[in-house]
């Protein structure tokens, strides 16, 4: 996990509020005559925003009293005693020295103003500037596209050679006059030979590669480089990436007209591909699997927009050093170690077997050991080849869109391009060569003049290592002196567009680019100048020419209804279209979530209300209560992962057992805290009209989270929850056991045939497959075997969806829970949108599908689509369909599979019990010659009662909630106590966990005892509700415990359950939110020597 906390930034910034308004009264306070001060910028307003001068300033404060001695005044947020009277003044400084001897320094506003002055202090003319946001305002707070701003930019003033502008609060000098940017990049290298890159982020991948590298290191792993990108090495290559492309092309030309193809999308397969043969040695193939590894965690590698990215940009380029004190990331710990340990693998396996490959990894294996040569370790060469994997999969894809989105628009280009193509593929026969790919003047001339209008990288930067002297930037100016750290700004995409260099700059012409005409000219430099050039830019000039060869060859691009032109760009740091598509048959380049952090800063400042409005509310009603820390409440030790939910829930139900209730605080929210079951029963059951919510998801901004039944209040709930009813009765339920049935056999045959006795076995793992599997078919009506096919779309999203750990999570889950009103305006969302729009195309499919060819299934969606036109009903569209399809899917997959891994765990740690269980399920079997009937699995009384144990040991939600609808009067918690009237909006919560493990209710509670739920002993005692109780109890428990019964059955009578060395008894529970063993479940699955001669002919017969 990443060493910092997003708690810990908003820790700060209540600190930093703190100091920022603590003194906001101050003179008011203590009756002194005051100048009257605006929050944030006290009296010096007219100064910080430069609408006065200090001179100016100065004399008008000196005159706002002049009879008083002193008066009060605000620097920003601190409080000065400004003084007039001599004698005081001659009193502090003399006579009282001892009491006044140093110096007040205005605290960190210091760090963000100290260079607000640069360019007006010596003199160098510079783009207009707001403190903090420097020049940069307008693309910051997203009125204007990255593309715009560079522009406007760099036509401020066209005369200069240089001017000043700040980024943020750094000060920076652009460059326009060419023969300065050549000095700077080539002629001085020396004194600019380092860019800032990403040295600024705690993580190996994004300090240690070649972008970041610095001085020497950077000489030394450039040196080692460079062998790797000769022509030999491309003519090595250029196999491999035919390879892909043919393969590309071939999808692409039979996905045609089809509508829109995302492009973007399938460029990156391609380059994800490349990359992935060339660099690693590794065959993948993402348009046939697009669910492979490399791709997925190359697009999160490589997504650098959404607000979290932003918060760690900003952050780090404001406040660097505490950046690196906080350890602050720009990458999740999991996609670093996929790539570290792809590293460590190819390594070890060409080790092994003696293999060797022209690429740039063998390369760095091959010095290995060799005299005055540094070996690179696996971080090192990890982070070379991310890099190069970062720039192909992005930067180089990127390309590709808007070279095919120009080559759309242009339809004379494509006639000419695909003649030259069609005239190779004839002298050629079809087999295209390295040499012949090269020759191509007029493919090179389109993919050069395509990277002159969208450079990949709009500005290059250099960071000054050595003092060095601009020239004056106009004639009347003054040379000025660079010093260490300084940085300059080189705009490429200004530079490329500008008429001095180019006739009609705005227009697409590759003609430009025939004969050489602009190649060596310094106003073309789409992948830098000089010595720190990118290395790879023949690799991804050939990677394009390939892609588009093959492409042009077999397609034919055309704009489609959607397509946009001009483009306009997205108002952000990313240079892509407004809309995040560029449609032609073709394209979509992803959407940024569209809220800005500087946004969020202010509205965070205003929010603090909200964290401490509710501070003392139990003790200002006289409420017993745990007491609270700020802004963690009563829940620090679980935020802070120093204990576990379920010993917090233990805990917290302890600290007083003689009252009914207590309160809490969980993080700011206060929270009534039930223990009284009478009480539970009133609130959840007969005053149930006062108590009918709960929040749910309401506040994620995503119609598969807001408006899923598990979510809905109201009468939208009532309505949804009365017409999915009549998916779970009995007989709806003895419909769906065969299709139950089929999965669960599959499974177990599989597990007792294939993973049988090959040691740990991950529980969780397989248990999700079959979840998936029986929902897939039940509700979707969709088979699949996820035990033969894991990397089917069904189990990798139902993964990615149910994943509610990790650090981003956990921050939108914190945020969301803390701002729910803000998170809402900020558009913020748990899931990424490719998962909701998979399930939302499932749905729309399965639709479709049903109604043209008259399916009728008996299932919940089919319940939905069935009232459609009735008279007197709401119908449901596709986001109400899917988002109850998604929590029934959601339910599944994780609830159920752990309740079914708990449940197993519990088998496998009490072998009697799993005698008896198989004893039971054999006589099953014997009286049916191995034909289950529905009526004859609801009929196994112990398989029952073990998993009612299990649900009463792990319970599937740990707590219940309710949000108060109506007034309410909760009785005294204590006999001396009064009642209190519960108002709307107030929580409670209901610890089923520690309920259902409290000694008062249960004896040795501890204790796995399926017996004490035979016949029928507790499953209507009010002390158990594992689903919850009343009417807002889960509406799917009858088919969640058939389905666990199934599994079970199924399981037990092939096989037996015995712990494995890494199985934790008794379980220690992970330290986050979730309710699952810390180090996950893990058992050992063997054959059953004993199984029943019914199975065993079926498995000989097999």
């Amino acid at each position: 996990m990443e060493y910092w906390s997003i708690l810990l930034s908003i820790v700060i910034g209540v600190i930093s509020i703190h100091y920022l308004f603590k003194n906001f009264n101050f003179f008011k306070r203590n009756g002194i005559i005051h100048i009257p001060p605006l929050p944030l910028f006290g009296s010096s307003i007219s100064i910080i925003f430069r609408r006065t001068s200090f001179f100016d300033f100065l004399l008008k404060m000196y005159n706002f009293n002049p009879n008083a001695k002193y008066f009060g005044m605000y620097f920003i947020t601190n409080p000065v005693f400004f003084l007039r009277d001599l004698e005081l003044i001659k009193t502090v400084l003399v006579k009282n020295f001892e009491a006044f001897p140093d110096l007040i320094g205005v605290i960190s506003i210091h760090y963000l103003f100290k260079n607000f002055n640069f360019f007006t202090r010596n003199g160098i003319i510079q783009v207009p500037s707001v403190p903090l946001l420097g020049s940069t305002t307008s693309v910051v707070l997203r009125r204007i596209s990255f593309y715009d701003f560079m522009l406007k930019i760099y036509n401020f003033n066209p005369n200069a050679k240089y001017y000043g502008l700040f980024f943020t609060t750094t000060p920076v000098f652009f460059l326009r006059d060419l023969e300065l940017i050549k000095t700077v990049l080539v002629k001085n290298f020396e004194a600019f030979p380092d860019r800032r890159g990403f040295t600024d982020f705690n993580d190996s991948l994004s300090q240690k590669n070649l972008f970041s590298l610095h001085g020497e290191k950077w000489r030394h792993v450039r040196n080692l480089l460079s062998p790797s990108f000769t022509s030999s090495k491309m003519k090595m290559m250029f196999t491999l990436m035919s390879e892909c492309a043919v393969d590309f092309a071939k999808s692409i030309s039979t996905s045609a007209d089809k509508g829109s193809i995302n492009m973007k999308d399938v460029c990156s397969r391609y380059t994800n591909d490349v990359i992935a043969t060339c660099a690693f040695g590794i065959k993948v193939n993402s348009m046939k699997d697009p669910t492979n590894k490399f791709y997925i965690y190359g697009k999160e590698a490589t997504n650098f927009g959404g607000a979290i990215r932003a918060l760690k940009f900003f952050f780090v380029g404001t406040f660097p050093r505490l950046g690196r004190i906080f350890k602050i990331k720009l990458m999740n710990d999991d996609v670093s170690n996929f790539f570290t340990n792809i590293i460590r693998t190819t390594i070890a396996t060409r080790d092994a077997e003696h293999i060797t490959r022209p690429d740039m990894l063998q390369l760095m294996m091959d010095i290995r050991g060799k005299e005055g040569r540094r070996d690179l370790d696996i971080d090192d060469m990890t982070a070379q080849a991310f890099i190069f994997f970062l720039g192909g999969f992005e930067t180089s894809s990127t390309v590709m869109c808007f070279a095919a989105h120009e080559i759309a628009a242009n339809p004379e280009i494509q006639t000419k391009l695909q003649q030259e193509i069609d005239d190779v593929l004839q002298k050629s026969n079809g087999d295209v060569s390295y040499e012949s790919i090269n020759r191509l003047e007029y493919l090179d001339a389109v993919i050069c003049e395509a990277l002159r209008l969208y450079p990949p990288l709009p500005a290059l930067e250099r960071k000054c290592e050595k003092t060095f002297e601009l020239p004056p930037a106009l004639p009347d100016e003054k040379p000025f002196i660079m010093k260490k750290g300084m940085l300059v700004w080189i705009p490429v995409l200004g530079i490329h567009r500008d008429e001095k260099y180019y006739d009609n700059p705005d227009k697409f012409d590759p003609e430009r680019f025939l004969n050489n005409k602009m190649h060596n000219s310094s106003s073309y430099m789409p992948f830098g100048l000089g010595p720190r050039m990118c290395i790879a830019n023949r690799f991804a000039l050939l990677e394009v020419k390939v892609l588009l060869f093959h492409l042009l060859a077999r397609c034919e691009l055309k704009p489609s209804a959607k397509t946009t032109s001009p483009l306009k760009f997205v108002k952000d740091f990313m240079l892509i279209p407004e809309n995040g598509r560029i449609y032609y048959i073709i394209t979509s380049i992803c959407a940024m979530e569209y809220w800005s952090i500087l946004l969020s800063i202010v509205i965070g400042v205003i929010s603090i209300h909200y964290l401490f409005k509710n501070f003392n509310f139990f003790k200002r009603n006289g409420i017993i209560h745990i007491p609270p820390l700020p802004l963690f409440g009563s829940s620090i030790s679980i935020i802070f992962r120093r204990t576990s939910f379920f010993d917090f829930l233990l805990k917290m139900y302890n600290f007083n057992p003689n009252a009914k209730y207590f309160g809490m605080y969980f993080i700011t929210n206060p929270v009534f805290f039930l223990r009284d079951l009478e009480l539970i029963k009133t609130v959840l059951v007969k005053n149930f009209e006062a108590f009918p919510d709960r929040r749910g998801f309401a506040d994620f901004n995503d119609p598969l989270f807001e408006k899923n039944l598990f979510s809905l209040h109201g009468e939208k709930w009532r309505n949804v929850r009365n017409l999915l009813s009549p998916s779970f009765t009995s007989s709806k339920m003895k419909m769906m056991f065969t299709l139950m049935s089929e999965c669960a056999v599959d499974f177990a045959k599989f597990l007792s045939t294939s993973l049988v006795d090959k040691g740990d076995i991950n529980m969780k793992d397989i248990c999700s497959k079959y979840t998936t599997d029986v929902i897939a078919t039940c509700a979707f009506g969709i088979k699949i075997n996820s035990m033969k096919d894991p990397t089917n779309k069904f189990y990798i999203y139902g993964k990615e969806a149910s994943n509610f750990r990790g650090v981003i999570r956990g921050i939108k889950f914190f945020f969301v829970g803390t701002f729910p009103k803000l998170g809402r305006f900020l558009n913020l969302k748990i899931m990424n949108n490719y998962v909701s729009d998979f399930f939302k195309d499932i749905i729309k499919t399965t639709i479709a599908t049903r109604d043209a060819k008259h399916i009728t299934r008996p299932d919940m969606l089919q319940l939905m689509m069935d009232i459609r036109g009735k008279e007197g009903r709401r119908e449901l569209d596709i986001d109400d369909m899917t988002a109850q399809a998604f929590i029934f899917f959601l339910g599944g997959f994780e609830t159920t599979s752990t309740a079914m891994c708990f449940a197993a765990h519990e088998i496998a740690a009490n072998p009697e019990i799993q005698i008896k269980l198989q004893q039971e399920i054999d006589k099953v079997l014997e009286e049916s010659n191995g034909e289950v009937s529905y009526e004859a699995i609801n009929r196994l009384e112990y398989l029952d009662a073990v998993i009612s144990e299990a649900l009463r040991l792990y319970p599937p939600a740990a707590a219940l909630e309710r949000i108060c609808e109506k007034t309410f009067e909760l009785p005294p918690a204590l006999p001396d106590e009064k009642p209190f009237i519960m108002k709307k909006g107030m929580l409670v919560w209901i610890p089923v966990l520690a309920i259902q493990r409290d000694e008062k209710y249960y004896d040795n509670p501890d204790k796995f005892d399926p017996e004490r739920f035979l016949n029928n002993k507790m499953h209507n005692s009010s002390s158990y509700m594992p689903f919850g109780l009343g009417p807002r109890m889960c509406i799917a428990n009858r088919f969640a415990m058939l389905e666990v019964k199934v599994l079970l059955f199924h399981l037990l009578a092939r096989c037996e359950l015995k712990p494995s060395v890494k199985t934790t008894s008794p379980i220690k529970f992970c330290k986050d939110l979730m309710i699952i063993p810390e180090n996950g479940f893990w058992l050992n699955i063997q054959s059953r020597k004993n199984m029943h001669s019914v199975l065993e002919s079926s498995v000989i017969n097999n």
